[in-house]
């Protein structure tokens, strides 16, 4: 009888560790799956930034020309100011000794 009970032991021993290994094969299973989702949401947040991106490139390249058009406006008025100072001036001192020689 020992025989028959040495056997059943084993077939409960060998159906525990495949109980065992079936369990831990289903957790890595889940664990893969898990994984697969996380890098599907990191790939869809990738794109988003990278939308994102590029939405951020073209209106900082706008935000430039823009900026750099007042600032050549900006110069463009300085200089006509002062153009128009040392114009008004050298009349004035034109003025002055023009009236001094009469």
């Amino acid at each position: 009888m020992e025989p028959e009970s040495n056997e059943t032991d084993r077939l409960h021993m060998l159906h525990q560790k495949t109980d065992a290994t079936k369990k831990t094969m289903l957790g890595v299973f889940k664990k893969v799956e898990q994984r697969e989702q996380n890098l599907i949401e990191v790939q869809g947040d990738a794109d988003e930034l990278l939308l994102e991106a590029q939405r951020f490139k073209k209106i900082a390249h706008k935000t430039e020309k823009k900026m750099m058009w007042k600032n050549v406006k900006l110069w463009a008025i300085l200089i006509c100011v002062i153009a128009t100072i040392v114009i008004v001036l050298l009349v004035i001192i034109g003025g002055v000794v023009c009236f001094k020689k009469c």
